[in-house]
This record gives C-alpha cells, sequence and structure tokens, in this order.
C-alpha cells in the first residue's frame, strides 16, 4: 500500500511538473509575441519621422551640391528602381549616373531642391509609401517641379527607398 501511494505521489508529481513547463512555455510564449507585437507598433509608430527625415536629409544634401549625401537615402543595389517620363532606371549605380548626368556634369547645376510631404502611408513594421511634391529652383531661374511616389523599405534597420517614381509637370 505504502508503495502504491509512493508511486502514486510520484506520476502526480512527474504531471504536475509537465503541467508547469508547459504553463511556463506558455507564458514565455506570451511574453515573447507581445513584446513583438509593441516592437512592431513602435517601428510603425516612429516611421513616419524617420522617412522624414531621410527626406529631409536628402533635400539638405541635394542643396549642398553633394550628391553622394542625396543618394545615401536610396538602397545601394542592384534592385533599385527609378521611374520618371519614360525611362526605367534599374541599379543605385545606374540612378546615380543619370542625376549625376541629368544635374551635376557640364552647365547643368543642381540648384534649390524643396520636397513637401503629403503622405507617408506605412503599411507595415518594414514598409512604407509616400507621396509628395518636388520642386527644383534652377541657377538659371527655371522652376521645374512635379510629384513623386517613393516605397521606403526598412533594410538593415535604416529606411531607403526602393523605388521612385517621379513625374514632372507640364510646362
Amino acid at each position: 500500500m505504502a508503495n502504491e501511494r509512493t508511486l502514486r505521489s510520484q506520476v502526480l508529481s512527474g504531471v504536475q511538473c509537465v503541467y508547469a513547463g508547459l504553463v511556463i512555455a506558455l507564458l514565455v510564449l506570451g511574453a515573447r509575441q507581445l513584446y513583438t507585437s509593441w516592437q512592431t507598433r513602435v517601428a510603425i509608430a516612429e516611421a513616419p519621422d524617420a522617412i522624414r527625415a531621410v527626406l529631409a536629409s536628402q533635400e539638405s544634401a541635394w542643396n549642398a551640391k553633394d550628391l553622394d549625401g542625396f543618394m545615401a537615402g536610396y538602397w545601394r543595389s542592384d534592385d533599385l528602381k527609378f521611374l520618371s517620363g519614360d525611362d526605367v532606371t534599374t541599379g543605385w549605380q545606374a540612378t546615380y549616373d543619370r542625376y549625376h548626368a541629368k544635374y551635376v556634369a557640364g552647365d547643368n547645376k543642381m540648384g534649390k531642391l524643396t520636397f513637401t510631404v503629403l503622405d507617408v502611408d506605412v503599411v507595415s513594421s518594414d514598409a512604407a509609401i509616400v507621396r509628395g511634391r518636388w520642386a527644383l529652383v534652377k541657377p538659371d531661374g527655371s522652376t521645374p517641379h512635379g510629384l513623386f511616389t517613393l516605397l521606403f523599405r526598412r533594410i538593415d534597420g535604416e529606411w531607403k527607398i526602393v523605388s521612385d517614381h517621379t513625374s514632372a509637370a507640364e510646362k
């Protein structure tokens, strides 16, 4: 009888350990899920300001005639896309070369650039769509301007433009 009670006690103790282990595992998983959910909410809440800071940095770099600084806002990848007019430019270097040829080389001068962000639509913790206006005052007095739609991705903790569709208004 005593052996039977001891055996029953050991079995009960083992079952209690299993239940305790399951409860602890569920608590840890639940806490992890809450933490991940909190991190996602924080990333989404902070995204608009971080993205606006990228655009402000680009604007400042452009106005300082620093094309390299301006291009720092773009994803440095062969998969970067830049669409304007009837042209599709693929890759960071090709996009850099396009800007250089159009705004730096020869008599082309960069001028004063202004971005006006219309909206930042954060679609996930690592992706956002930005719509806005751009305006350029060139040294010759001309004022090209238009609209842009940018796809930003959070890559290695930094927001980068991975796709840029820019249009110019009719002259």
